[in-house]
């Protein structure tokens, strides 16, 4: 599939493999800098139709018609692999070192060496028209014409691939699962959401069962979806631009307008609670999902076809008709634990003698002290007036997030 001689190999003599960086640009000192900002523009001839992050090697991977190309994070050009079979995408699979390769046309999936070597292919039920790796259960799902498919690994076998479950009951046979959205729990509750132009289905991975079929979300053709676990909403694209928000009885909540075409991805951002959007009108949005408003926009210089995120949380790439654009993304606060309940007053310690601590009085009659430095809870009482609770609460089920300020400057009008 894939030729590995990649010495002095380019597409066309246009490719010229140089990147542009906005690192160097020179900071003001007086500006409240926060948001997505330029970080890098890896330079492409042709369409880039999928690019990926090999957090292991730290380098992009950029798929076009006719080569994967290599570069490191800091925008360095490494290599080129020529291919000899046409595939639209592929998924990196660390876990089992593999990649697995696909095309919109075909009915198979293609297993390659993470250099890029054809190991395999096994059939599938129909045409392959979307892919996700699921890395709490060692599994990859698949949707195609009519039918959702669970896979199973095997590391000790010839066939490193075996087919698990097919789900075909409930879906309807002309609808093709353009895109899975697996959520973000663990156990046999984990649900995966599979996008079609007219509905969204709920699939019981565990259970290999459909659940749910969603209808009349949109008047266009639904492009995109993505779950929001810990606030229980569903957020979907269309083709209009349109941005819809679901909660938990699938009623409408809020629509989100900017976006004059096609949104072609969403992403949830965790640390500020937002989403990521992009279009092929040129812009990335960032919608507030605690204010339900507009963020920020920024313009791409290219009719971005999908995004992506680094493991960190610090940088967005997206990729589309010219190649690559890197953002890093800069936050005004960040996490530092949470709490068993809402805090209703908090005051830091002042003693020269000791560290400085944290100290957190909360509703359910409890005092926390806590280090402003990991946000860790060091001591946790309850006053004498108010018994404890039958039980003591656990940090992994709390809901109120205590932030540490982001060391900035003052601002500047310019960023108002």
């Amino acid at each position: 599939v894939v030729s590995t001689q990649s010495t002095g190999y380019t597409p066309d003599h246009k490719f010229n493999k140089q990147s542009t960086s906005f690192a160097a640009l020179e900071e003001d000192e007086d500006v409240l800098r926060h948001g997505i900002k330029p970080f890098l523009k890896l330079k492409h001839p042709h369409t880039v139709y999928h690019a990926d992050f090999n957090k292991y090697s730290e380098q992009y991977l950029l798929l076009d018609t006719t080569s994967v190309h290599f570069w490191t994070k800091t925008g360095q050009y490494i290599k080129s692999c020529k291919i000899n079979t046409f595939f639209t995408n592929f998924i990196s699979v660390p876990l089992n070192e593999c990649l697995i390769a696909w095309s919109q046309d075909a009915d198979c999936l293609k297993i390659l060496g993470t250099d890029f070597k054809f190991l395999g292919s096994v059939e599938c039920p129909s045409s392959v028209k979307s892919v996700i790796y699921n890395d709490s259960t060692d599994e990859l799902l698949t949707g195609g014409l009519g039918n959702f498919t669970v896979w199973s690994f095997r590391k000790l076998k010839a066939q490193k691939l075996v087919r698990k479950s097919v789900i075909i009951v409930g879906v309807d046979p002309n609808d093709a699962l353009q895109q899975l959205m697996v959520e973000d729990v663990i156990g046999p509750a984990q649900r995966c959401f599979a996008v079609s132009s007219k509905r969204v289905y709920i699939f019981d991975i565990y259970g290999g069962k459909m659940l749910m079929c969603l209808d009349n979300l949109h008047k266009h053709e639904i492009t995109s979806c993505i779950f929001v676990s810990n606030l229980t909403y569903l957020i979907s694209s269309s083709m209009s631009g349109s941005i819809k928000v679901w909660d938990e009885s699938w009623s409408l909540k809020h629509v989100f307008v900017g976006h004059c075409a096609k949104v072609t991805q969403l992403l949830y951002y965790v640390p500020d609670n937002c989403i990521i959007s992009a279009s092929v009108d040129k812009t990335i949005r960032l919608w507030s999902l605690v204010f339900l408003d507009l963020m920020q926009c920024i313009q791409t210089w290219s009719m971005t076809l999908g995004l992506g995120i680094l493991p960190d949380n610090s940088t967005l790439y997206s990729f589309g008709d010219k190649g690559v654009e890197v953002w890093e993304i800069t936050t005004l606060h960040k996490n530092l634990g949470h709490t068993s309940s809402a805090i209703k007053t908090m005051s830091s310690s002042s003693s020269p003698r000791v560290p400085t601590r944290l100290v957190v009085t909360l509703e359910d009659k409890s005092l926390a002290i806590l280090s402003p430095v990991t946000g860790e809870v060091l001591e946790l009482c309850y006053l004498p007036t108010s018994p404890p609770p039958p039980s003591s609460p656990s940090l992994e089920s709390n809901h109120t997030f205590l932030t540490e300020a982001h060391p900035l400057t003052r601002p500047s009008m310019r960023d108002v």
